[in-house]
């Protein structure tokens, strides 16, 4: 009786702070105060009261879809038809145009696997897609396109990719996204898929915990460059695979081999985004691996504008500088607006002298910029106001003061979530990033750039001032399956179609 006492207490009390915190919101709302957004989808039932108005809105939709690709799509199509073919040309039934293609829509339409592209992307949706892109001339297997990718050098469909931003930089479609003047990316490390058994020499390997010394597990890791765009979202454009078979330093020692790694891997595609984008203005948003002086080097002698994650445990030197500089005052600090709630306060220390090398010969200047924010929550425990304060610190390329501290904390420091935001997406709303599609190293590769590509495009089609409103009232994966089912449900009329896309049209996004 006693103990059944107590869990009902326990009831009562949590029971009383939920109640208590519902109602502090309801008089937030009340009194007009700045609350975030309401981001949920529309829960609503099917709004059309006929068959032929839904019938109307499926072409509106399916034409709006077919602007954005009949303006990027025979661009990249071109781009890629490029690419050396090392099949035998008497025994080549589609093209590699066609088969390009045809991954491409294999990821834009969210197909999970080969098994699922070749059950679901059937001739209705062929047969509807062919008037606009002639290149479909038949419907090929999904291990046809498997075989191409273990042959060609893959490399060149990225560089297509990479051409791609070029080309929406130069048209201008992303010069409003800029942050002080510069192309914000983030790079950052993810993981792949893992596997019990070496299913490929390239795969890296780690000790399976828990078992025997001699027992792997092997996996596929990459780094990943992505153009940060306002909202959570990014374009991603470059992948850098780590790479065992390649890439590791094995010595001579057998217990003592070495892998590839994140901070190797970020040296050759630094390299490779240099060589991409000699004169393109770029900032580069890093998490705590990075804070280090060969890195941080590295992007001052490319140019870069940077923002680098200090954890606490990083650089100890340079924060028992700032410890010093504190005790005496000098750390100099700045309070932002509160915003949703949310209370600022900005500390920075400028031209903190950072030595590392061997007996510490080389030397950077460090600017650390810190935010200290103060959220007031309920406490779940005893139902009573509390405030919760957090703490972030970036190095920062450039100077800080009260002028662009906010800006260079919260535009360039904070958005680096914005790719864990696309890792999440990509791993699990639709771009099957952790299913391998192939064991062929080269062949994964390949599929991985087609996804990428795919993803552009469903950014370009989904946040295009056309669609924008159909995307906050469904979400994105609802619109992207309600396009795959205007073009697979039935055969379109084309004539019908054409008419509703042949005006003159700019795409521009609306994020």
């Amino acid at each position: 009786m006693i103990k059944a006492s107590k869990k009902v207490l326990r009831m009562q009390k949590r029971n009383a702070s939920r109640e208590a915190e519902k109602q502090a919101r309801k008089e937030e709302v009340r009194g007009n105060i700045c609350r975030k957004a309401d981001r949920n989808i529309s829960n609503r039932k099917c709004k059309f009261e006929t068959a032929l108005d839904e019938i109307k809105d499926r072409y509106e939709l399916a034409a709006e879809t077919l602007k954005v690709y009949s303006r990027y799509l025979p661009g990249i199509l071109k781009d890629l038809s490029e690419i050396e073919d090392t099949r035998n040309p008497k025994k080549i039934t589609h093209k590699l145009s066609l088969l390009m293609l045809y991954g491409i829509f294999a990821f834009v339409f969210h197909m999970s696997s080969r098994r699922d592209s070749n059950s679901e992307m059937t001739t209705v949706f062929m047969e509807n897609m062919r008037a606009f892109f002639p290149e479909l001339e038949s419907l090929p297997h999904s291990c046809t396109l498997a075989r191409l990718l273990e042959d060609i050098d893959v490399g060149h469909i990225e560089d297509v990719t990479v051409d791609f931003l070029n080309k929406l930089i130069r048209d201008k479609k992303l010069v409003n996204y800029m942050v002080n003047k510069r192309y914000l990316i983030a790079i950052d490390g993810v993981h792949k898929f893992t596997r019990e058994r070496e299913w490929c020499e390239n795969s890296l390997r780690k000790h399976k915990k828990g078992e025997p010394e001699g027992i792997y597990q092997y996996y596929a890791s990459a780094l990943e460059a992505s153009l940060v765009l306002p909202e959570g979202l990014t374009i991603p454009f470059m992948t850098e695979f780590m790479d065992r078979s390649e890439y590791g330093d094995e010595g001579t020692d057998t217990e003592k081999k070495k892998q590839d790694c994140e901070l190797k891997a970020f040296k050759r595609l630094a390299w490779r985004l240099k060589e991409h984008f000699p004169r393109l203005n770029i900032a580069v948003t890093l998490d705590g691996l990075y804070a280090n002086g060969p890195l941080i080097e590295l992007c001052q002698s490319y140019g870069w504008d940077y923002m680098i994650v200090l954890k606490d445990g990083s650089l100890k030197t340079v924060w028992e500088d700032i410890k010093g500089i504190d005790e005496i005052g000098n750390v100099e600090e700045y309070s932002g607006t509160e915003i949703n709630g949310v209370r600022q306060k900005f500390r920075w220390v400028n031209d903190i002298d950072y030595r590392y090398g061997e007996n510490g010969t080389k030397n950077v200047k460090m600017n650390v910029a810190m935010c200290i924010e103060t959220r007031n929550e309920f406490d779940q425990k005893t139902g009573q106001e509390i405030d919760k304060t957090k703490k972030f610190a970036w190095i920062s390329f450039k100077e800080i003061n009260k002028k662009n501290v906010e800006t260079r904390c919260n535009l360039m420091g904070r958005p680096r979530w914005n790719i864990e935001t696309q890792n999440l997406v990509e791993k699990h709303h639709g771009y099957a990033y952790g299913h391998c599609f192939s064991y062929n190293w080269n062949a994964m590769k390949g599929y991985h750039y087609l996804m990428h590509l795919g993803h552009i495009l469903n950014i370009m089609t989904l946040y295009s001032s056309n669609l924008i409103g159909r995307v906050k009232e469904k979400g994105a994966r609802r619109t992207i399956k309600l396009i795959w089912l205007a073009f697979k449900g039935e055969i379109l009329d084309i004539e019908r179609l054409k008419m509703m896309i042949q005006s003159k049209y700019q795409i521009r996004l609306a994020i």
